[in-house]
């Protein structure tokens, strides 16, 4: 593979190249240092993977989006710039993206996402608590099933609470194309934990429950969890406790307890970078100028 690569950079001499830490790109940055082709690497993770640690001492600069992960990354031009998301993160407003879903805007508004491919526990654990959730308190529900697990989810509503059909505050869709919009109209959020998604969790203010996948490469999902929950801009709950009442006592104070999500709501801001596009951009361009 790195002689492979070798020949595409004779064959199109680029300017530099840009990696993003996945183990594909390691043949790619190894003959870009051996063609000495300047290149930059961006890591989204908060401990960042084995290609990142290894490869990055030879980068012409870094870009990352955790603080914590500068300690494991050898190098001297080291730039914090987050992740590219869409700019609609940054146009849209709750009121607007509530009209695209036509949900009431008054109502408080719960987020279950679990990532394109979705999330079976967090979709089990939240099927069971829908009439409580609907009923008890009121909520509108927004939930992303995945497209692996959405037939399976449907199912499991139609054992567990029939009515959902007949609920215009209950949203259930395999998946959303542009994740602007639930972020946007949601008050809460229990997702997934990988890089993207915290991304667009803070640059969309959400107070959030965060469920590692618990099967992630080097468990970084874990660690981006936990790495937000020490910033107090999220809850980290693992996959096992979803099935438990701390999924549910979480969300009761969240829904209670105005000033805790309030809380939460700025330290998400406080974490957002909504100009990474464009710090990213003018990093890989000054490589390429050098």
């Amino acid at each position: 593979a790195v002689i492979t690569t070798m020949i595409y950079i004779f064959k199109y001499r680029p300017c530099a190249v840009f990696a993003t830490g996945g183990y594909v790109s390691a043949p790619l940055l190894i003959a870009s240092i051996f063609c000495r082709m300047p290149f930059m690497m961006h890591d989204g993770d908060a401990v960042p993977g084995i290609v990142t640690r290894k490869i990055s001492p030879f980068a012409k600069c870094v870009s990352l989006t955790f603080e914590d992960a500068k300690k494991f990354v050898k190098n001297k031009n080291i730039h914090f710039c987050g992740n590219p998301i869409r700019e609609d993160f940054a146009t849209l407003n709750k009121s607007e993206a509530r009209k695209l879903l036509n949900l009431d805007n008054e109502r408080f508004i719960l987020l279950v996402m679990g990532g394109s491919q979705g999330a079976k526990g967090i979709n089990s654990a939240i099927v069971k608590l829908y009439r409580e959730l609907t009923e008890k308190y009121n909520l509108s529900i927004i939930h992303q099933t995945g497209d692996k697990n959405y037939e399976e989810v449907l199912k499991e509503l139609d054992e567990t609470y029939s009515d959902y059909k007949n609920n215009s505050s209950i949203i259930v869709k395999p998946y959303f194309e542009n994740s602007a919009i639930p972020m946007k109209a949601a008050d809460i959020a229990i997702s997934r934990a990988g890089s993207l998604s915290i991304s667009e969790l803070c640059a969309s203010g959400l107070a959030s429950i965060l469920v590692p996948y618990p099967y992630a490469a080097a468990n970084h999902q874990y660690k981006n969890a936990k790495a937000i929950e020490q910033q107090g801009a999220a809850f980290c709950v693992e996959e096992r406790e979803c099935l438990s009442e701390e999924l549910l006592n979480i969300l009761e104070n969240l829904i209670k307890d105005n000033s805790l999500r309030e809380g939460l709501e700025n330290e998400a801001m406080r974490l957002a970078r909504p100009n990474a596009r464009v710090e990213i951009v003018e990093l890989l361009k000054g490589i390429a100028r050098e």
